[in-house]
């Protein structure tokens, strides 16, 4: 609801400022050369874009933190991450408060979309649904592993053949 006023008075002052540059624009059209008219001519333009340009930043700002938009963006960030995310990663990514990240991240694992993973002393997000399986190079005979875009079939440390394989966490 507070988004709906948000945006219906950010439409507001879009239309203010149109009619400002309208205004604006025929003072200084029909200023016949007069200083005081070019002068309010001037000022209804610069005040016309000055409003417009503050409101639709501002539309921008409420549309990129409205909580559905917020919820794909993480799904985005997820899927390009391996399916992990840190609430740090949503802030510097999605460049949104602490709070409005925590507070989506949470959305999601009450949707049963994430769930809460602790690796150290660090708290992340993994996305079951969107995980991705990492793939390695492992030799059937040392065990040693080599990354998939490493060229060869045969292991350089003792010459086994590698295998495709789930790569170890």
């Amino acid at each position: 609801m507070q988004n709906r006023s948000a945006l219906y008075a950010g439409g507001c002052v879009i239309g203010v400022a149109i009619i400002l540059l309208l205004f604006g624009l025929i003072f200084l059209l029909g200023s016949q050369g007069k200083p005081a008219i070019i002068l309010t001519g001037v000022i209804m333009v610069a005040v016309g874009i000055a409003a417009g340009v503050f409101a639709i930043r501002k539309l921008g700002q409420i549309t990129n933190t409205a909580p559905d938009t917020v919820d794909q963006r993480i799904l985005n960030l997820a899927t390009m991450s391996g399916g992990e995310v840190t609430a740090a990663e949503v802030v510097g990514a999605l460049m949104i408060p602490v709070a409005d990240a925590q507070r989506a991240l949470e959305r999601l694992v009450s949707q049963g979309l994430a769930e809460h993973k602790v690796r150290g002393d660090d708290l992340y997000y993994a996305f079951p649904g969107i995980a991705t399986v990492r793939k390695t190079k492992r030799c059937a005979y040392c065990g040693a592993e080599y990354p998939l875009r490493e060229p060869g079939h045969k292991c350089p440390a003792c010459g086994g053949i590698l295998e495709v394989v789930e790569a170890k966490e």
